[in-house]
């Protein structure tokens, strides 16, 4: 695998390993623009927005520690 941090290439290549992590493609598409561009001076994002991503990313975090076999 290559080192990269984008979501939706690793999605993509994780599930040629392991089907179920397509299940992970929306929540990963919905966290693309938190990655860099809401980073920098003049970006923000409403409550609702940081709520979406927060729970997006926590089922993203949770799928991919139970595929490791880690805890929570």
């Amino acid at each position: 695998f290559p080192k990269e941090h984008p979501l939706v290439p690793l999605i993509r290549l994780a599930s040629t390993v392991d089907p179920e992590f397509t299940a992970l493609r929306r929540d990963a598409e919905s966290l693309e623009n938190y990655a860099v561009a809401i980073r920098y001076p003049g970006a923000s994002a409403t409550r609702r927005e940081a709520e979406d991503a927060l729970a997006a990313a926590t089922r993203v975090r949770a799928f991919v520690r139970r595929k490791l076999g880690l805890p929570g």
